[in-house]
């Protein structure tokens, strides 16, 4: 779960003077750091997901806020505190409809209140989320893989407020980063959009890493809420495009820590039907027959079957430079109606019956039978597999 600009707030506002001027619907953005900014060129500088304190010591014109605060909100800064005094006088109209139309949050801190309490305070809280977060990222990456004593990392799961029969689905995410020098801060990215968009759907999430993967875990049991979440940041991430791609692999709902094993299995095998598809996202719940043929340990079984039912075919085209292979992949999806797939690829019916023919020649079958069109169905299933 991440920390949010409204869980700081709200823990440190009884403690300090801090006053919310706008932007309250931005309150679910994410934090990770707090700097002190007096200088709008250091925007340039900053990852994002910060907390942002400025006294306004460079403040000369009316404007000058009013352009800091926009120069904030396009580095992804999580907040502003401005600390009203001599230099900023106050926080002028312009600014907080600024902050309220961009959801920025804003807030004002008197001139007599000392910021390095309330930075410390809130560097504090930070570094004991993210402790909290790498010891539950670790206990369920232990209760998941079955590693060490297991009803202690489940007690620690519940010590932070996750419970036994927490329902849980796994994202399996593999990021190809255009430019694989920017591939952690695309991670980072990544991340802070999706936690962002989370906060915005009251979703908890979690990270844990998997070989070369990234995994957010979502404890939410409504499948339907997570396949619309998943679409709708499938979305949210094509402004990043010109960065990375994003393949996404999505597990079911399972409930209970101690079943997990299948279910993030199940995430690690949708992911890698969305590499091999080059799709966005793919469901476990929609792979069909992909399910089964994924649960064959042994793939010189496939590469087998492959071989018997369709890898004739594949040779011949290489040889003679035909496309047997694709007319029979149009054939099955045209469900062996030579009057459609003669519709389909703008040829005649003798052309297509001559072409039929002609694969069960070479393939030793008869696309006739229901028997054989499976094998070849199975076949070009396999075939996406390899």
């Amino acid at each position: 779960m991440s920390l949010t600009v409204g869980n700081l707030y709200n823990n440190a506002v009884s403690s300090f003077s801090i006053t919310s001027l706008a932007g309250r619907n931005g309150f679910e953005r994410s934090v990770e750091w707090v700097h002190i900014v007096e200088d709008i060129e250091v925007a340039n500088f900053l990852h994002g997901n910060e907390l942002v304190f400025t006294a306004g010591y460079l403040n000369k014109n009316p404007a000058w806020l009013l352009n800091f605060v926009k120069a904030l909100n396009r580095a992804e800064v999580s907040a502003l505190f401005v600390n009203v005094g001599p230099y900023i006088e106050s926080v002028g109209d312009d600014v907080i409809a600024y902050c309220n139309e961009v959801d920025f949050p804003l807030f004002s801190v008197p001139w007599k209140a000392r910021l390095v309490d309330i930075t410390r305070y809130f560097s504090r809280k930070i570094i004991h989320h993210e402790k909290v977060e790498e010891t539950v990222a670790v206990a369920l990456k232990n209760i998941i893989f079955n590693i060490g004593n297991v009803d202690d990392s489940i007690k620690t799961m519940q010590r932070f407020g996750y419970a036994a029969d927490s329902k849980l689905s796994y994202l399996n995410i593999t990021m190809k980063s255009f430019d694989k020098s920017r591939q952690l801060d695309n991670i980072r990215i990544m991340k802070r959009d999706f936690e962002h968009f989370a906060g915005q759907k009251l979703l908890n999430i979690m990270w844990l890493n998997y070989e070369d993967n990234i995994v957010c875990v979502l404890t939410e049991g409504d499948f339907e809420k997570i396949r619309h979440f998943c679409y709708e940041l499938t979305r949210i991430t094509e402004k990043r495009s010109g960065r990375y791609r994003l393949f996404i692999g999505v597990s079911d709902v399972v409930s209970g820590f101690k079943y997990q094993l299948v279910n993030f299995d199940k995430s690690v095998k949708a992911n890698y039907m969305a590499v091999k598809q080059k799709k966005k996202i793919v469901f476990y719940a929609d792979l069909d027959i992909y399910r089964l043929l994924l649960d064959v340990k042994d793939r010189e079984i496939l590469h087998g079957y492959y071989n018997e039912n369709l890898k004739p075919l594949e040779i011949y085209d290489e040889k003679n430079n035909t496309k047997l292979v694709d007319f029979l992949q149009t054939y099955l999806d045209c469900d062996g109606s030579p009057a459609l797939v003669a519709q389909t690829l703008s040829i005649h019916r003798n052309t297509v019956s001559n072409q039929i023919k002609k694969i069960e020649n070479i393939t030793n079958c008869n696309l006739s039978s229901l028997d054989d069109k499976l094998h070849c169905m199975l076949a070009f299933s396999i075939k996406e597999l390899l």
